[in-house]
Protein backbone atom coordinates (compact mmCIF):
# COMPACT_ATOMS: atom_id res chain seq x y z
CA UNK A 1 0.00 0.00 0.00
CA UNK A 2 3.15 2.17 0.46
CA UNK A 3 4.32 2.13 -2.71
CA UNK A 4 7.64 -0.07 -2.15
CA UNK A 5 7.08 -3.38 -3.91
CA UNK A 6 10.40 -4.43 -3.99
CA UNK A 7 10.81 -3.82 -0.32
CA UNK A 8 7.15 -5.90 0.24
CA UNK A 9 8.18 -8.45 -1.41
CA UNK A 10 11.74 -8.65 0.46
CA UNK A 11 10.03 -8.38 4.10
CA UNK A 12 7.29 -11.18 2.25
CA UNK A 13 10.71 -13.51 1.52
CA UNK A 14 12.15 -12.77 5.13
CA UNK A 15 8.57 -13.95 6.80
CA UNK A 16 8.68 -17.00 4.69
CA UNK A 17 12.22 -18.29 5.52
CA UNK A 18 10.78 -18.30 9.27
CA UNK A 19 8.99 -21.13 7.94
CA UNK A 20 9.80 -22.57 4.58
CA UNK A 21 6.67 -24.88 4.98
CA UNK A 22 4.25 -22.94 5.58
CA UNK A 23 2.04 -22.76 2.31
CA UNK A 24 0.20 -19.51 3.39
CA UNK A 25 3.54 -17.43 3.27
CA UNK A 26 4.93 -19.02 0.58
CA UNK A 27 1.94 -18.05 -1.67
CA UNK A 28 1.78 -14.61 -0.53
CA UNK A 29 5.81 -14.68 -1.03
CA UNK A 30 5.02 -15.85 -4.43
CA UNK A 31 2.07 -13.25 -5.51
CA UNK A 32 5.08 -10.34 -4.09
CA UNK A 33 7.18 -11.88 -6.51
CA UNK A 34 5.42 -11.50 -9.61
CA UNK A 35 4.34 -7.92 -8.19
CA UNK A 36 8.09 -7.30 -8.92
CA UNK A 37 8.09 -8.88 -12.38
CA UNK A 38 9.59 -11.75 -10.99
CA UNK A 39 8.16 -14.04 -13.05
CA UNK A 40 10.74 -17.05 -13.77
CA UNK A 41 11.85 -16.54 -9.75
CA UNK A 42 8.12 -17.11 -9.13
CA UNK A 43 7.58 -20.44 -10.85
CA UNK A 44 10.52 -22.38 -9.34
CA UNK A 45 8.88 -20.93 -5.69
CA UNK A 46 5.72 -22.21 -7.04
CA UNK A 47 7.15 -25.80 -7.92
CA UNK A 48 7.63 -26.57 -4.03
CA UNK A 49 4.03 -26.90 -4.46
CA UNK A 50 4.28 -30.25 -7.07
CA UNK A 51 5.39 -33.42 -6.72
CA UNK A 52 8.47 -34.30 -7.26
CA UNK A 53 7.24 -36.91 -9.49
CA UNK A 54 5.20 -35.57 -11.55
CA UNK A 55 5.67 -35.85 -15.16
CA UNK A 56 5.87 -32.61 -16.19
CA UNK A 57 5.92 -30.24 -13.54
CA UNK A 58 4.66 -26.93 -15.50
CA UNK A 59 1.66 -28.71 -17.03
CA UNK A 60 1.15 -30.04 -13.59
CA UNK A 61 0.72 -25.97 -12.47
CA UNK A 62 -1.87 -25.38 -15.09
CA UNK A 63 -3.45 -29.02 -13.57
CA UNK A 64 -3.78 -27.44 -9.77
CA UNK A 65 -5.98 -24.57 -11.04
CA UNK A 66 -4.43 -21.98 -8.68
CA UNK A 67 -6.20 -18.95 -10.99
CA UNK A 68 -4.80 -16.24 -8.50
CA UNK A 69 -1.30 -17.67 -9.95
CA UNK A 70 -2.40 -17.26 -13.69
CA UNK A 71 -3.84 -14.33 -13.31
CA UNK A 72 -0.97 -12.46 -11.34
CA UNK A 73 1.97 -14.05 -13.40
CA UNK A 74 -0.72 -12.73 -16.45
CA UNK A 75 -0.53 -8.71 -14.89
CA UNK A 76 3.30 -9.73 -14.33
CA UNK A 77 3.53 -10.13 -18.40
CA UNK A 78 1.33 -7.37 -19.08
CA UNK A 79 3.09 -4.84 -17.37
CA UNK A 80 6.57 -6.32 -19.36
CA UNK A 81 4.80 -5.88 -22.40
CA UNK A 82 4.45 -9.61 -23.50
CA UNK A 83 0.66 -9.38 -24.17
CA UNK A 84 1.02 -13.29 -26.06
CA UNK A 85 2.24 -14.62 -22.43
CA UNK A 86 -0.31 -12.38 -20.52
CA UNK A 87 -3.37 -13.35 -23.28
CA UNK A 88 -2.08 -17.08 -22.07
CA UNK A 89 -2.30 -16.93 -18.76
CA UNK A 90 -5.37 -15.25 -18.31
CA UNK A 91 -7.29 -18.14 -20.93
CA UNK A 92 -5.67 -20.41 -18.56
CA UNK A 93 -7.47 -19.34 -15.28
CA UNK A 94 -10.76 -18.76 -17.65
CA UNK A 95 -10.28 -22.51 -18.82
CA UNK A 96 -10.34 -23.83 -15.39
CA UNK A 97 -13.79 -22.07 -14.85
CA UNK A 98 -15.11 -23.47 -18.45
CA UNK A 99 -14.01 -26.90 -16.71
CA UNK A 100 -15.77 -26.48 -13.61
CA UNK A 101 -18.92 -25.70 -15.76
CA UNK A 102 -18.41 -28.58 -18.29
CA UNK A 103 -17.37 -31.27 -15.51
CA UNK A 104 -21.03 -30.92 -14.02
CA UNK A 105 -22.46 -32.56 -16.65
CA UNK A 106 -20.64 -35.87 -16.09
CA UNK A 107 -21.53 -35.34 -12.17
CA UNK A 108 -25.38 -35.34 -12.59
CA UNK A 109 -25.90 -39.18 -12.70
CA UNK A 110 -23.21 -39.83 -9.55
CA UNK A 111 -24.11 -37.19 -7.47
CA UNK A 112 -28.05 -38.49 -7.58
CA UNK A 113 -26.93 -41.75 -6.76
CA UNK A 114 -24.00 -40.98 -4.12
CA UNK A 115 -25.33 -38.29 -1.99
CA UNK A 116 -28.38 -36.43 -0.96
CA UNK A 117 -30.54 -34.69 -3.06
CA UNK A 118 -29.97 -31.36 -0.58
CA UNK A 119 -26.41 -31.87 -1.12
CA UNK A 120 -26.99 -32.17 -5.22
CA UNK A 121 -28.73 -29.23 -5.29
CA UNK A 122 -26.23 -26.79 -3.43
CA UNK A 123 -24.19 -27.80 -6.10
CA UNK A 124 -26.72 -26.99 -8.63
CA UNK A 125 -26.64 -23.51 -6.98
CA UNK A 126 -22.77 -23.56 -6.93
CA UNK A 127 -22.81 -23.97 -10.17
CA UNK A 128 -25.09 -21.11 -11.59
CA UNK A 129 -22.61 -18.94 -10.10
CA UNK A 130 -19.48 -20.34 -10.97
CA UNK A 131 -18.65 -17.43 -13.19
CA UNK A 132 -19.32 -14.62 -11.09
CA UNK A 133 -15.80 -15.94 -8.81
CA UNK A 134 -13.74 -12.43 -8.85
CA UNK A 135 -10.99 -14.46 -10.54
CA UNK A 136 -12.80 -15.31 -13.69
CA UNK A 137 -14.03 -11.97 -14.16
CA UNK A 138 -10.52 -10.12 -13.51
CA UNK A 139 -9.37 -12.83 -16.00
CA UNK A 140 -11.81 -11.75 -18.53
CA UNK A 141 -11.61 -8.37 -18.21
CA UNK A 142 -8.08 -8.42 -18.37
CA UNK A 143 -8.06 -10.78 -21.65
CA UNK A 144 -9.90 -8.42 -23.66
CA UNK A 145 -8.38 -5.47 -22.98
CA UNK A 146 -5.20 -7.73 -24.38
CA UNK A 147 -7.50 -8.23 -27.41
CA UNK A 148 -8.56 -4.67 -27.33
CA UNK A 149 -4.89 -3.10 -27.34
CA UNK A 150 -3.78 -5.30 -29.79
CA UNK A 151 -6.39 -4.40 -32.40
CA UNK A 152 -5.77 -0.85 -31.31
CA UNK A 153 -1.67 -1.09 -32.51
CA UNK A 154 -2.83 -2.87 -35.74
CA UNK A 155 -5.14 -0.25 -36.42
CA UNK A 156 -1.94 2.37 -35.98
CA UNK A 157 0.29 0.24 -38.03
CA UNK A 158 2.11 -0.72 -34.59
CA UNK A 159 1.60 -4.78 -34.55
CA UNK A 160 2.23 -6.73 -31.85
CA UNK A 161 5.57 -9.21 -32.46
CA UNK A 162 5.01 -12.37 -30.31
CA UNK A 163 8.24 -12.67 -27.78
CA UNK A 164 10.45 -15.50 -28.31
CA UNK A 165 11.58 -17.29 -24.88
CA UNK A 166 15.05 -17.58 -24.57
CA UNK A 167 16.25 -21.23 -25.92
CA UNK A 168 18.43 -23.38 -23.30
CA UNK A 169 20.58 -26.79 -24.10
CA UNK A 170 20.04 -28.24 -20.54
CA UNK A 171 18.95 -31.72 -20.99
CA UNK A 172 15.48 -33.48 -20.71
CA UNK A 173 14.45 -34.65 -17.31
CA UNK A 174 11.50 -36.91 -16.22
CA UNK A 175 11.10 -34.53 -13.36
CA UNK A 176 12.37 -31.16 -14.58
CA UNK A 177 11.44 -28.81 -17.66
CA UNK A 178 13.54 -27.16 -20.28
CA UNK A 179 12.30 -24.03 -21.86
CA UNK A 180 9.80 -23.36 -18.90
CA UNK A 181 7.99 -26.36 -20.44
CA UNK A 182 9.00 -26.46 -23.83
CA UNK A 183 9.35 -30.69 -23.96
CA UNK A 184 9.56 -33.40 -21.18
CA UNK A 185 10.08 -37.20 -20.99
CA UNK A 186 7.12 -39.25 -21.09
CA UNK A 187 7.86 -42.72 -21.22
CA UNK A 188 10.35 -45.05 -22.16
CA UNK A 189 14.16 -43.86 -23.72
CA UNK A 190 13.50 -41.10 -26.34
CA UNK A 191 10.03 -40.84 -26.41
CA UNK A 192 8.54 -37.26 -25.73
CA UNK A 193 4.92 -36.10 -25.17
CA UNK A 194 4.24 -32.01 -25.80
CA UNK A 195 1.99 -31.35 -22.86
CA UNK A 196 -1.43 -29.03 -23.76
CA UNK A 197 0.99 -25.94 -21.99
CA UNK A 198 3.89 -26.29 -24.15
CA UNK A 199 1.98 -26.04 -26.99
CA UNK A 200 1.73 -22.02 -27.81
CA UNK A 201 4.90 -21.02 -25.23
CA UNK A 202 4.42 -17.36 -26.26
CA UNK A 203 1.00 -17.13 -26.75
CA UNK A 204 1.40 -16.60 -30.76
CA UNK A 205 -2.57 -18.06 -31.58
CA UNK A 206 -4.10 -15.29 -29.19
CA UNK A 207 -2.20 -12.65 -30.60
CA UNK A 208 -2.88 -13.80 -34.24
CA UNK A 209 -6.60 -14.42 -33.72
CA UNK A 210 -9.67 -12.03 -34.97
CA UNK A 211 -8.65 -9.35 -32.01
CA UNK A 212 -11.63 -7.92 -31.61
CA UNK A 213 -14.36 -10.67 -31.79
CA UNK A 214 -12.47 -12.57 -29.47
CA UNK A 215 -12.77 -9.57 -27.05
CA UNK A 216 -16.69 -9.58 -28.40
CA UNK A 217 -17.01 -12.67 -26.92
CA UNK A 218 -15.26 -12.21 -23.59
CA UNK A 219 -17.81 -8.61 -23.08
CA UNK A 220 -20.75 -10.96 -24.22
CA UNK A 221 -20.46 -13.56 -21.29
CA UNK A 222 -19.36 -10.79 -18.91
CA UNK A 223 -22.64 -9.12 -19.80
CA UNK A 224 -24.38 -12.55 -19.25
CA UNK A 225 -22.84 -13.21 -15.77
CA UNK A 226 -21.41 -9.96 -14.57
CA UNK A 227 -24.18 -7.42 -15.49
CA UNK A 228 -24.47 -5.52 -11.79
CA UNK A 229 -20.96 -4.86 -12.46
CA UNK A 230 -20.25 -1.33 -13.59
CA UNK A 231 -16.87 -2.36 -15.39
CA UNK A 232 -18.62 -4.97 -17.56
CA UNK A 233 -20.34 -2.30 -19.38
CA UNK A 234 -17.38 -0.23 -19.45
CA UNK A 235 -15.65 -3.08 -21.36
CA UNK A 236 -18.47 -3.40 -23.75
CA UNK A 237 -18.72 0.00 -24.73
CA UNK A 238 -14.97 -0.34 -25.41
CA UNK A 239 -15.46 -3.33 -27.66
CA UNK A 240 -18.90 -2.32 -29.21
CA UNK A 241 -17.39 1.29 -30.23
CA UNK A 242 -14.24 -0.36 -32.05
CA UNK A 243 -16.55 -2.23 -33.92
CA UNK A 244 -18.88 0.71 -35.14
CA UNK A 245 -22.06 -1.09 -33.38
CA UNK A 246 -23.67 2.38 -31.82
CA UNK A 247 -26.85 0.74 -30.86
CA UNK A 248 -24.77 -1.85 -28.65
CA UNK A 249 -22.47 1.25 -27.50
CA UNK A 250 -25.52 3.28 -26.24
CA UNK A 251 -26.91 0.06 -24.74
CA UNK A 252 -23.58 -0.05 -22.56
CA UNK A 253 -23.89 3.37 -21.70
CA UNK A 254 -27.55 3.03 -20.74
CA UNK A 255 -27.04 0.09 -18.88
CA UNK A 256 -24.34 1.96 -16.72
CA UNK A 257 -26.26 4.17 -15.98
CA UNK A 258 -28.84 2.37 -14.83
CA UNK A 259 -26.61 0.55 -12.28
CA UNK A 260 -24.36 3.96 -11.45
CA UNK A 261 -25.67 7.44 -12.69
CA UNK A 262 -22.67 9.28 -11.11
CA UNK A 263 -20.16 6.87 -12.47
CA UNK A 264 -17.06 8.79 -13.59
CA UNK A 265 -16.89 7.07 -17.03
CA UNK A 266 -20.13 8.02 -18.12
CA UNK A 267 -19.29 11.84 -19.12
CA UNK A 268 -16.14 10.40 -21.57
CA UNK A 269 -18.61 7.58 -22.76
CA UNK A 270 -21.47 10.18 -23.81
CA UNK A 271 -18.77 12.04 -26.19
CA UNK A 272 -16.41 9.59 -27.67
CA UNK A 273 -19.73 8.21 -28.86
CA UNK A 274 -21.02 11.52 -29.79
CA UNK A 275 -17.48 11.93 -31.79
CA UNK A 276 -18.00 8.82 -33.20
CA UNK A 277 -21.22 9.26 -34.93
CA UNK A 278 -20.18 13.01 -36.11
CA UNK A 279 -16.98 11.40 -37.86
CA UNK A 280 -17.93 7.88 -38.90
CA UNK A 281 -19.51 8.59 -42.79
CA UNK A 282 -20.09 4.99 -43.39
CA UNK A 283 -22.46 4.90 -40.96
CA UNK A 284 -25.84 5.50 -42.30
CA UNK A 285 -27.26 9.06 -41.38
CA UNK A 286 -30.37 7.99 -40.68
CA UNK A 287 -29.73 6.28 -37.69
CA UNK A 288 -27.59 8.48 -36.17
CA UNK A 289 -30.71 11.07 -36.03
CA UNK A 290 -32.17 8.66 -33.42
CA UNK A 291 -29.20 7.83 -31.49
CA UNK A 292 -28.36 11.80 -30.98
CA UNK A 293 -31.73 12.49 -29.95
CA UNK A 294 -31.52 9.57 -27.33
CA UNK A 295 -28.10 10.83 -26.22
CA UNK A 296 -29.71 14.20 -25.89
CA UNK A 297 -33.10 13.44 -23.90
CA UNK A 298 -30.95 11.20 -21.44
CA UNK A 299 -27.79 12.90 -20.95
CA UNK A 300 -28.41 16.39 -22.28
CA UNK A 301 -24.86 18.56 -22.94
CA UNK A 302 -21.93 16.57 -21.89
CA UNK A 303 -18.51 18.38 -21.32
CA UNK A 304 -15.55 15.22 -20.85
CA UNK A 305 -14.10 17.45 -18.16
CA UNK A 306 -17.20 16.56 -16.06
CA UNK A 307 -15.90 16.25 -12.92
CA UNK A 308 -12.62 16.25 -13.04
CA UNK A 309 -12.12 19.31 -10.96
CA UNK A 310 -12.95 17.38 -7.58
CA UNK A 311 -12.53 13.56 -8.96
CA UNK A 312 -9.52 11.45 -9.43
CA UNK A 313 -11.80 8.84 -10.91
CA UNK A 314 -13.23 11.62 -13.33
CA UNK A 315 -9.67 12.72 -13.99
CA UNK A 316 -8.32 8.58 -15.23
CA UNK A 317 -11.61 8.37 -16.92
CA UNK A 318 -11.67 11.69 -19.25
CA UNK A 319 -7.94 10.91 -19.77
CA UNK A 320 -8.41 7.56 -21.31
CA UNK A 321 -11.20 9.11 -23.30
CA UNK A 322 -8.72 11.84 -24.30
CA UNK A 323 -6.17 9.63 -25.79
CA UNK A 324 -8.46 7.21 -27.13
CA UNK A 325 -9.48 10.56 -29.45
CA UNK A 326 -6.02 11.36 -30.16
CA UNK A 327 -5.62 14.36 -27.39
CA UNK A 328 -2.71 13.08 -25.67
CA UNK A 329 -1.98 16.76 -24.36
CA UNK A 330 -4.94 17.83 -23.19
CA UNK A 331 -4.86 14.13 -21.34
CA UNK A 332 -1.49 15.19 -19.88
CA UNK A 333 -2.60 18.55 -18.80
CA UNK A 334 -4.74 16.56 -16.31
CA UNK A 335 -3.05 13.66 -15.16
CA UNK A 336 -0.35 15.77 -13.46
CA UNK A 337 -2.70 17.42 -11.70
CA UNK A 338 -3.68 14.39 -10.03
CA UNK A 339 -1.12 14.06 -7.16
CA UNK A 340 -2.23 17.30 -5.91
CA UNK A 341 -4.12 17.70 -2.57
CA UNK A 342 -7.40 18.45 -4.08
CA UNK A 343 -7.86 14.98 -5.05
CA UNK A 344 -6.73 13.56 -1.69
CA UNK A 345 -10.26 12.05 -0.93
CA UNK A 346 -10.31 8.66 -3.00
CA UNK A 347 -6.89 9.16 -4.17
CA UNK A 348 -5.01 5.70 -3.74
CA UNK A 349 -1.28 4.31 -4.57
CA UNK A 350 -3.10 1.77 -7.59
CA UNK A 351 -4.70 5.35 -8.95
CA UNK A 352 -1.63 7.09 -9.39
CA UNK A 353 0.07 4.35 -10.70
CA UNK A 354 -2.77 4.43 -13.31
CA UNK A 355 -2.11 7.72 -13.78
CA UNK A 356 1.56 7.53 -14.82
CA UNK A 357 0.86 5.01 -17.21
CA UNK A 358 -1.67 7.16 -19.24
CA UNK A 359 0.66 10.12 -18.40
CA UNK A 360 3.45 7.90 -20.33
CA UNK A 361 0.96 6.74 -22.80
CA UNK A 362 0.18 10.08 -23.46
CA UNK A 363 3.61 11.07 -25.20
CA UNK A 364 4.44 13.29 -22.43
CA UNK A 365 8.20 14.66 -22.33
CA UNK A 366 10.65 13.70 -19.24
CA UNK A 367 10.29 16.50 -17.49
CA UNK A 368 6.87 16.09 -16.85
CA UNK A 369 6.63 12.52 -16.05
CA UNK A 370 9.52 13.53 -13.85
CA UNK A 371 7.68 16.31 -11.66
CA UNK A 372 4.40 13.94 -11.81
CA UNK A 373 6.77 11.48 -10.07
CA UNK A 374 8.16 13.83 -7.60
CA UNK A 375 4.96 15.42 -6.66
CA UNK A 376 3.75 11.51 -6.37
CA UNK A 377 6.17 11.16 -3.58
CA UNK A 378 5.27 13.37 -1.42
CA UNK A 379 1.76 11.58 -1.00
CA UNK A 380 3.59 8.23 -0.66
CA UNK A 381 7.07 8.59 0.39
CA UNK A 382 8.24 4.98 0.43
CA UNK A 383 6.98 4.64 -2.85
CA UNK A 384 9.61 3.12 -5.13
CA UNK A 385 7.47 2.83 -7.91
CA UNK A 386 7.24 6.78 -8.97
Amino acid sequence: HAGDFRGARDTMDYARQQDVGDRYLTTKFIKYMLRVDEVDEAEKTYLLFVNEDAPHKIQEIVNMQATWYMNERGHAYRRMGDIGRALKHYHQAISVFDTYQDDQYDFHQYSVRKVTLRSYIDILEWEATVYENPAYQTAARAAAECYLELADRKASCNTFVPIEIEKDDKPLTRNGSAQQGQQNLAAGVGETKVYDVEKDPNGTKFVESDNLAEALKLAEHLESVAASNPDTHVLAFEVHLRMQKYFLVLKAINALKVIDATHPALPSMVVRLSQALDTDESFAAALKVPLRAQLAKSFGAVDITTGTAESIDSVLAAAKSMLAMGNGDQAATLLVQTPEAKYAEGRTLLKLLEAKRLLAKSGADESTQAAFGATAKTVFPLATCF
